[in-house]
């Protein structure tokens, strides 16, 4: 059963109503980060100070992503943490924290034009079931004061999302990829762009230029794509990225099945919708529960075996 909330407003208003929402969860795993609660009487050293705060990326994190690391505060005092275990949660998607498995979790997404459904463009990430159950995907819908609403997956702790659509027609994704270690990283995750992409902008076009320049380390690709049909992909290796416009053809990113090619010329020729796609590569894998993406219909999709919801903007 999936986990639906709202939040509303200026960005740490938009925090605080998720950290409200999901504050045992939060706390659990904040807790396992740096064991004390947030202190309730008033503060202006939340955003100038700390273990996370002060130095390396968590100070990037506030430096390049403002609304977000005002939304962190935000979500920080809704469940009663601390800022710096939220910072760290965002800043270092590592498995020394728990919860972060389900992020390092082999994963697979597909960008495609489906001919055979009304909606055109999809992108489509995989929930595997071992993931799932670790992690307590939810759904969020986001209404910022500034800025384009959106539907999301995320986790409890999360600002920003895994996979979602916003009001103007743009969905993003992103999978994790193969890469190295983690001891040189010096900027944000990729991760932070998810949100960053569906808050500002409304096309392909704007949301790749933000992609290619904020900074951000690490290994993942974000998958992009809007009504009009255009889509890219956006690869990331360390201090690394590589920009790839999609044409016809259906793009892979994530964990490899191997030759894929069978079931992209079916996708290709109509011959194969994308659920009858997403259930061959089901067969081949762990991956039960699927995130469908239409930017045309500004739908997000949650499939699975024991599961069907269906949420539009």
């Amino acid at each position: 059963m999936w986990t639906v909330f709202d939040v509303v407003g200026h960005p740490r208003d938009l925090g605080e109503a998720q950290g409200q929402r999901l504050a045992l969860q939060i706390q659990e795993q904040a807790c396992a980060l740096d064991g004390p609660r947030r202190p309730w009487f008033p503060s202006l050293r939340g955003l100038t100070s700390g273990v996370q705060r002060g130095t390396g990326v968590g100070r990037e994190v506030i430096r390049h992503y403002t609304h977000l690391a005002e939304r962190m505060d935000g979500l920080a005092r809704g469940a009663g943490v601390s800022i710096d275990s939220i910072l760290a949660l965002h800043a270092k998607v590592e498995a020394t924290v728990e919860e972060s498995d389900a992020l390092l979790h082999p994963e697979m997404a597909l960008s495609a034009v489906d001919l055979n459904d009304q909606g055109g463009v999809i992108l489509a990430r995989s929930l595997s079931e071992a993931s799932t159950a670790e992690a307590n995907f939810c759904i969020r819908k986001s209404r910022p004061a500034v800025g384009f609403a959106s539907v999301e997956i995320v986790l409890p702790w999360m600002c920003t999302s895994l996979a979602g659509v916003n009001q103007a027609g743009l969905a993003a994704c992103i999978v994790p990829s193969p890469g190295g270690s983690s001891r040189d990283q010096v900027d944000p995750s990729p991760l932070l762009l998810v949100q960053e992409c569906l808050q500002r902008f409304e096309s392909v076009e704007t949301a790749q230029d933000w992609a290619m320049n904020r900074p951000a380390w690490g290994w993942a690709t974000l998958l992009l794509a809007d009504a009009s049909g255009d889509r890219v992909q956006v690869d990331y290796a360390g201090d690394q990225r590589r920009d790839q416009r999609a044409l016809d053809e259906p793009v892979w990113a994530g964990a490899s099945l191997g030759d894929q090619s069978p079931l992209e010329d079916r996708l290709l020729s109509g011959e194969a919708d994308i659920n009858q796609t997403l259930e061959s590569v089901s067969s081949e894998s762990q991956v039960e529960d699927w995130v469908l993406l239409r930017p045309a219909c500004r739908v997000l999709e949650c499939r699975g075996q024991s599961s069907h919801l269906k949420i539009e903007i």
